[in-house]
This record gives C-alpha cells, structure tokens and sequence, in this order.
C-alpha cells in the first residue's frame, strides 16, 4: 500500500527575498502608490513583509484573523491572486465592515490557531462581542486581480475544494512611509511572551 499523500496549506515568508519577480512586485512603486492612495499616506507607503499562500487542492481553510494582531496598528495589505479564484478553490474573503468593529482587546482571544476545525471561531466571537452580524464577501477575481485591506478587517479562506486547482496567493503588508516603530508588542507577541513564561 502507498503512503497516504498530505495536503497542507503552505506559507512562505518574503519571497521577494529569494526571487527576482517577486521582488519587482513587492517593491512596486505602481502599487505602493496604490496603497497609499487608498490608506490616506500623504507621504507614501513601504513594505513591512511579504507572504504567498499556497493551498493545492484538497488542502484545509484559513482562519479568519485580523492582521494588525501581527504587524501591529496602522497596517494595510494588498492581495493578488496569483491563479483564478472562485469560492471553490478557497478564495480569500473578507466580514464586511469589520475594519470599523468596536472589539474590546482581549489578547490571545483574537490570535486565532490559523489551521482550526472551525476557521470562524475568532471572527464569530469577535462579531457577537460587537453587536454585529457576520456578512462576507469573497474575492473572485481573476489570475492577477486583487485587493486592499485595512489591517483591522477579518479575513480569512475556505479550503480547496477543487480537483485540481491550486490557488495561491500574495499578500504584501505595508505602513506608512512617515511611521515610526514602537517598543509596544503586537497581540501575537505578547501571547508568545505567556506561553514562554514559566508558572503560567
């Protein structure tokens, strides 16, 4: 009998690092101009990281997250799909309106396990706790298409329910050009700080 194969969402971090097209894309000045235009940057924007998600077919969902839990306040991401995407395939998706949700910080409560059973436990909670309803909207674009999104929205993905399909995608994070970094560790930090604390 042969080994069962595993199919994994896969994640690569700054690409643009090991690769000459990627790195052109990253360090676009057509889209750091774009995301600046659309954040409200007078003085332009520049890129904090990279990230390219690979989900081949048959691999899991994505958890929605926020990713200023990450990166910190202030950040701004673009996503570009780098195949076609449809809802079958595990597109990305956003909550609507969730940018401006009033959620009282709770820690770790909003660091979700980005692999869970339930990729929708951290926005459900987050969206109960506010008062709202959950309304998302996927992101069906073609190969090359994309968006931008405040780093205060709640995204997240579907798994690759496709055949056949992989569906990747780029996700470049961005700041302010004028921002100035802090000391004050995000969210993501912070809860590796307690699990490494002993006594805790």
């Amino acid at each position: 009998m042969g080994r069962k194969k595993c199919v994994q969402v896969q994640q690569f971090v700054n690409a643009w690092k090991g690769d000459r097209l990627f790195d052109a894309v990253v360090h676009s000045e057509t889209l750091n101009n774009l995301v600046a235009a659309v954040a409200g940057w007078p003085h332009g924007a520049k890129v904090l990281q990279d990230q390219v998600w690979c989900k081949p077919p048959g691999s899991g969902t994505l958890a929605f997250h926020r990713d200023t839990s990450y990166m910190g306040m202030g950040v701004h991401t673009m996503w570009l799909a780098l195949d076609d995407m449809t809802p079958e395939v595990g597109t990305l998706e956003y909550a609507r309106g969730s940018h401006s949700w009033k959620t009282k910080g709770t820690g770790t409560a909003d660091i979700p396990n980005l692999y869970a059973k339930d990729p929708r436990y951290v926005l459900s909670a987050a969206a109960k706790g506010s008062r709202n309803k959950v309304d998302l909207v996927p992101v069906v674009v073609q190969k090359g298409g994309g968006s931008i999104h405040d780093g205060l929205t709640y995204h997240g993905s579907d798994a690759n329910k496709s055949a056949d399909c992989m569906r990747r995608g780029l996700g470049i994070h961005f700041m302010a050009r004028d921002a100035k970094a802090t000391d004050a560790p995000t969210l993501f930090a912070r809860s590796l700080m307690r699990e490494e604390s002993p006594g805790e």
